[in-house]
């Protein structure tokens, strides 16, 4: 993981480990301060990712990403939140699979609509 101003911001490379031993990259995570629309400071922490199309489908990225989240909210992070194109439905269910709340449509980040996701510490508490 490499840091911004928040150690708890940065990439996260996925691999995935074969029975051998061996590993593969399968994709990565971004944590970083979600910019909001209209050019005020971001306040709050988004989580992204990206996976490279021949792992697709395969529930790496979901585990991942839920892996994450536990260890972002373990260092003390309240809540992060993830958007995603409203076409993008991979998207989507890799952020339900990881225990996030679908918000709905919402124009408060990168100044475009996007379908919100959301996780708080408090859900996970429960």
């Amino acid at each position: 993981m490499s840091g911004h101003e928040d150690p708890r911001h940065g990439y996260w490379l996925i691999e995935r480990r074969d029975r051998g031993g061996t590993t593969e990259p399968v994709g990565m995570i971004l944590v970083k301060p979600i910019p909001p629309s209209g050019g005020a400071a971001p306040s709050e922490t988004e989580i992204g990712w990206r996976v490279m199309e021949r792992h697709g489908g395969n529930g790496y990225m979901s585990e991942a990403a839920r892996a994450v989240i536990t260890a972002l909210f373990a260092a003390g992070l309240d809540e992060v939140v993830a958007v995603t194109h409203p076409d993008n439905v991979a998207s989507q269910a890799v952020a339900k699979r990881a225990g996030m709340r679908e918000i709905g449509l919402s124009t408060a980040y990168y100044d475009t609509q996007t379908l919100l996701f959301r996780a708080s510490s408090s859900d996970v508490a429960r």
